[in-house]
């Protein structure tokens, strides 16, 4: 199963990311949604999860090596 997170426009694209059934889409294609699903309309907030983000591949890629 892949892990699958996203930053989005709005609150809208929120609420359809977050839905039931686009989680039993993800599913049914064997994708794992990760929380939280971020805002990218909130700068400051979109930057904290980039940062985190960027800190998490950058662990996962000094482990493989």
């Amino acid at each position: 199963m892949v892990k699958v997170g996203f930053i989005v426009e709005g609150d809208s694209e929120k609420i359809v990311i977050e839905s039931a059934d686009f989680k039993a889409f993800l599913q049914a294609n064997d994708f794992e949604l990760v929380n939280p699903v971020v805002n990218g309309s909130m700068p400051r907030v979109a930057a904290i999860y980039c940062r985190k983000i960027s800190m998490l591949i950058w662990h996962v890629w000094i482990s493989k090596r």
